[in-house]
């Protein structure tokens, strides 16, 4: 079954993103739920960061099923941003080397099983899936 709904782009939407993923993955294993929560509150803090011109409201899709958790955000009235393509993170070159920005992604990139982009340009539209499979043996961070 899927769960659908969406949020204001807004930070202080993240409580009720979270009451709602908790929701949906009822019964999920706790290691299974932490990598979507993650990755799920990831993706919509981007959004609201990067996609200001967006639409007021930021779409989430929840399909939990036993194979796995599949999740696709969707961003409407905003430029492409494949998440895919961003830089990968510095994690080896020492603190003051580094620049902010770009661990949450490298982390998220970690978490899921797949992760896909897809843009319409016509409807200036990004879809944003994961899938998160079931986990054994704790977290996959």
């Amino acid at each position: 079954m899927t769960a659908r709904s969406t949020f204001a782009r807004r930070i202080d939407s993240l409580d009720a993103v979270a009451a709602f993923t908790d929701a949906a993955l009822e019964g999920a294993d706790p290691a299974q739920r932490h990598a979507v929560a993650f990755a799920i509150e990831e993706l919509f803090t981007n959004m609201v960061k990067y996609g200001a011109e967006g639409v007021p409201r930021i779409g989430i899709e929840i399909d939990h099923r036993v194979e796995g958790v599949q999740v696709t955000l969707i961003d409407a009235g905003v430029a492409p941003f494949d998440p895919r393509s961003a830089p990968q993170a510095r994690i080896d070159a020492p603190i003051e080397q580094r620049s902010p920005g770009g661990l949450g992604l490298h982390v998220l990139r970690r978490m899921v099983d797949v992760l896909d982009y897809r843009y319409d340009a016509g409807r200036r539209e990004g879809r944003t899936r994961f899938v998160v499979g079931p986990r054994t043996g704790g977290p996959a961070c």
